[in-house]
């Protein structure tokens, strides 16, 4: 069979059009101006913590932390893109971190406070929640592998543990005993990068059997981020360790064993990449630049500022193909973008048939065929893509045939 990809959306001009618009942002200065446009969501204001979302940024939970006078606040969930939310059966705590499977159904969840706090898993979107056996102490980060099946979570002033059964157990990971701030895994769980408070970063290839310690400058590491397959990573930091000066953005190509910093400097929170590692947001804190979200569709080495209201964001989210963003602004409110990011096709080889595929969209496309690419009468594809959870994609198999065939995305 011979198969020829058309990379497309909603036309092919306006595929052009996107992909002239992309070049011309590799060629500006370190940081250019976005008119991305950031919306206000109907989210209570409240003292938000921590904020994931599923691949495709439909599911998105947002944990708070309470205030200094009650004992914790509630976590919140929304099932279209932030539009409304909903109280989750989450207990109240003291919530700082959160995490979610690619579909959204199994999450986890932290808490710490003064050494009291455990961790917490749904397998139901957040509808029940269950304590898991941890240890009773201040957990300040989780993470997920994309099925939800391997869990990583970081102690303050302790250990990494792990779980490969969705949180029913924990076991002490090889990791030394330091304050965690972040952690971050490939979508198979088995890739771990993690960032400690006034140290270093580390590295774990094997879901934290053993670590090394990379070769970044020491920071305060706030976070860190992971593409897909755990190849390409980024890491934030609020400032130098005497918290005097901004820091700059680290990247890694090869899985932290090298990382790489550009002339943008800022008090950064938290940063989130792309299933493919090319798209990067990250949220600026108080006395950066001052833009308080910067965006990068090209692993790190440019960066846009957008049009986001000044706010003191502490958290967020990102779909798997960049395109949807959630951030929260502490003491305040919810605010999310969405953007069309035009998916590219690829084709691989798997035994006689030829698999396409795409990044799981942030929005709905279709995809269509014809035997002449010139043609006007392309027709859906009627077999539904299966999605792959370890690559974040959908995929299609098609069986071998000798006729000529051309693919494209649409979207309505």
């Amino acid at each position: 069979m011979k198969l020829q990809l058309r990379p497309s959306c909603l036309s092919d001009l306006s595929w052009t059009l996107l992909t002239i618009a992309v070049l011309l942002s590799s060629l500006t200065s370190p940081l250019s101006v976005s008119a991305q446009t950031w919306t206000p969501t109907s989210a209570p204001k409240t003292n938000w913590q921590a904020i994931a979302c599923s691949a495709d940024g439909h599911f998105v939970v947002a944990a708070t932390y309470g205030d200094g006078a009650s004992g914790g606040g509630p976590i919140y969930i929304s099932t279209n893109y932030g539009g409304t939310w909903t109280l989750s059966g989450a207990p109240l705590g003291k919530w700082t971190s959160v995490a979610s499977s690619a579909d959204g159904t199994k999450l986890v969840a932290s808490v710490g406070f003064n050494g009291v706090g455990l961790i917490h898993t749904s397998t139901n979107s957040g509808t029940t929640w269950i304590s898991n056996s941890t240890p009773m102490t201040s957990w300040t980060c989780v993470a997920s592998s994309a099925d939800g099946t391997k869990l990583a979570a970081g102690i303050a002033n302790g250990l990494i543990y792990t779980s490969t059964n969705s949180g029913e157990t924990w076991n002490p990971s090889g990791a030394p005993s330091a304050y965690w701030t972040s952690i971050a895994c490939s979508t198979d769980g088995t890739k771990l990068v993690a960032s400690v408070l006034n140290g270093l970063l580390f590295t774990s290839t094997n879901s934290g059997a053993t670590w090394t310690s990379n070769s970044a400058t020491l920071g305060r590491w706030a976070s860190v981020t992971s593409s897909a397959d755990g190849h390409k990573l980024a890491a934030a930091a609020t400032a130098n360790l005497a918290y005097t000066s901004p820091w700059p953005l680290y990247t890694s190509t090869n899985g932290g064993i090298t990382w790489e910093t550009n002339s943008l400097t800022g008090y950064w929170s938290t940063i989130r990449s792309s299933a493919d590692g090319n798209r990067l947001a990250v949220v600026v804190g108080q006395g950066g630049p001052s833009a308080a979200i910067l965006t990068s569709t090209n692993g790190g080495a440019t960066w846009t500022s957008n049009a986001a209201p000044a706010h003191g964001y502490s958290s967020l989210a990102s779909s798997a193909d960049g395109g949807f963003l959630a951030t929260l602004v502490q003491e305040g409110n919810i605010f999310t973008t969405s953007n069309t990011i035009p998916p590219q096709l690829q084709m691989a080889l798997s035994g006689t048939n030829a698999v396409v595929s795409w990044i799981i969209p942030s929005r709905t496309f279709t995809l269509l065929q014809n035997t002449n690419l010139s043609a006007t009468n392309w027709t859906s594809v009627t077999s539904l893509p299966g999605l792959n959870l370890f690559t974040l994609r959908n995929e299609l198999s098609l069986p071998a045939t000798n006729a000529q065939s051309y693919f494209r995305l649409s979207s309505p």
